[in-house]
């Protein structure tokens, strides 16, 4: 059934396919991800966009102290 495998051209062939999984195998290096921050230390306002308007509030109009937001 397999008697193709036994030929040269089929052995070569799948050595070299080996060899290219084992380079390929071999050269994946494992992602470096940078530890992330606290999203209580993102700032509240960055040039015009602040945080309560963007969500449709203001500390004004729900009075609640700004402190909720940090």
């Amino acid at each position: 059934m397999f008697k193709f495998l036994n030929s040269t051209p089929a052995r070569v062939v799948t050595i070299l396919l080996v060899l290219q999984g084992a380079l390929l195998y071999s050269s994946i290096r494992p992602e470096a991800v940078p530890p992330g921050q606290p999203l209580r230390e993102f700032p509240r306002a960055l040039g015009s966009w602040d945080l309560p308007r963007a969500w449709g509030k203001s500390d004004a109009s729900t009075k609640t102290p700004s402190s909720q937001w940090m």
